[in-house]
């Protein structure tokens, strides 16, 4: 059986599978002549699977690095994703995902590649698609997608290099099938994901030992168990809810129930500040939630200073209890997109799609309100500032997503850094996080008093782009 599936950017926002205690390692390049963003789930108690994780993505990386050149007036742009898709009993089950716009290629200039992942927590064994499959019977089932996808009169693309099958992107479902999704050049001039099924009968015969374990695991439909007490850390509170909370989607995360705003104690904290007076600066955060952001969140509570976090949405579905936090500090959380997506090639609906869909996240999840956004990469143009939204951008960029250090960080802010300025960091770096005490020390130092975006600007226009509070365009 062959699928033709959509090709459209509604696809990217469907609902992930989360399991207890899993983080995002996410890492953007913000260099706007080829810009990159890879990112891959982190679950706890599988260590040999995030080892394959983090390997895939780099090699996809590295490839993207390797066959385009930057530059020109639609720069190659690679995004690198993982999510959980299955969360069975003691298996964990990933699909990464490599997406490639580039105008170089033909047709729609986008090119994907993807392959699950597999991960037995109990056994410590983790794997590709294809080793659910026999070694003698790979060939065979290779031949069998084939066949099916010619029957339909699509080619199916070679293998992405030796050692590779196209049953690396096996996924194996509940009922015993196996889908395969591959990236075809069908009749038009769009590549289109064409999914071709393997019935259960005809998949069982050529599974491996490893391919009937895992098989039987997610038949079972057993709740998600995670990792054994000695192979992993501790079941978090999430964990130790039952079944209903072992394996939410971001539906479940952001419910009506787990909705929580701001505290009346939070609202008291609040101060007017007058930045017409005052020696204002707004330091902003991008890309996150991630690991780093409660510990910056720590920092900037201790100080009593409040920034400004610019969110993706996917991260949120990963880390909902920060974007809570951030709320409940009186942080502003602005609106980065779901995806990180270059705005200035995508459609006026996808983008429309991208910020909406974040927002109402967001704003189900706090309680806060989200009224400003950051286009990824400050990459912007005509079409962006027509979306409905005040564009914020910076005029003091601390490079910290190329240099990693809290020391060069730090400099690059201090030796710019002005009355009004809006100030760019990354809360997915840790040195960002640890040059984060040694600014807020020497702004203050100087007179200068840290506010939030919406305290530094006031009253905003839709379409208008902030680089400070003096420069607007």
């Amino acid at each position: 059986m062959v699928a033709l599936a959509a090709d459209d950017e509604a696809s990217a926002f469907t609902a992930e599978t989360t399991v207890p205690g899993m983080t995002v390692t996410r890492r953007v390049s913000v260099d706007v002549s080829r810009p990159t963003q890879v990112s891959w789930p982190v679950i706890p108690g599988a260590a040999r699977l995030t080892a394959l994780l983090e390997a895939w993505a780099d090699d996809a990386e590295a490839a993207f690095l390797a066959r385009t050149a930057p530059g020109g007036s639609q720069p190659p742009e690679l995004t690198v994703s993982g999510s959980v898709i299955r969360a069975v009993g003691s298996v964990v089950v990933v699909r990464m995902s490599a997406v490639v716009e580039d105008a170089a290629v033909a047709g729609s200039g986008t090119t994907r590649v993807s392959r699950v992942f597999y991960a037995d927590l109990d056994r410590n064994e983790a794997c590709s698609g294809a080793s659910l499959f026999a070694e003698a019977a790979r060939t065979q089932t290779e031949q069998a997608v084939n066949l099916a996808a010619a029957a339909s009169g699509v080619t199916v693309p070679e293998a992405g290099g030796p050692g590779t099958s196209i049953l690396d992107n096996a996924d194996l479902v509940p009922t015993g099938d196996v889908v395969v999704a591959l990236d075809v050049q069908t009749s038009s001039p769009q590549r289109r994901v064409v999914s071709v099924t393997l019935p259960a009968l005809q998949v069982r015969p050529a599974l491996s030992d490893l391919g009937r374990r895992i098989e039987a695991i997610i038949a079972s439909g057993r709740p998600y168990a995670g990792p054994l007490p000695d192979r992993g850390p501790a079941a978090t509170p999430a964990a130790a809810g039952g079944p209903e909370a072992a394996a939410m989607t971001p539906a479940a995360l952001v419910s009506p129930a787990a909705t929580a705003a701001p505290s009346s104690s939070v609202a008291a904290m609040a101060h007017p500040v007058d930045c017409a007076v005052l020696k204002c600066v707004a330091l902003t955060y991008d890309d996150g939630p991630g690991p780093e952001t409660g510990r910056l969140l720590d920092i900037l509570s201790a100080s009593q200073v409040k920034a400004t976090f610019f969110v993706l949405g996917r991260s949120v579905t990963a880390y909902p209890e920060v974007v809570r936090r951030e709320a409940e500090l009186g942080m502003a959380i602005g609106n980065h997109t779901w995806n990180h997506r270059d705005m200035r090639r995508l459609a006026v609906e996808a983008s429309l799609q991208e910020l909406g869909t974040t927002r109402d996240l967001v704003e189900r999840t706090s309680g806060a309100k989200v009224t400003l956004m950051r286009p990824p990469y400050g990459a912007f143009d005509a079409r962006t500032r027509t979306l409905g939204w005040p564009v914020v951008l910076w005029d003091v960029d601390s490079e910290d997503w190329r240099n990693r250090s809290a020391t060069v960080t730090t400099q690059r802010v201090l030796s710019t850094v002005r009355p009004g300025s809006i100030v760019l960091m990354h809360d997915i770096h840790g040195s960002s996080v640890d040059a984060t005490p040694g600014i807020i020390a020497a702004l203050k130092s100087r007179g200068f008093v840290l506010v939030t975006v919406p305290e530094l600007l006031g009253q905003t226009s839709s379409g208008a782009l902030y680089f400070s509070r003096t420069n607007i365009r």
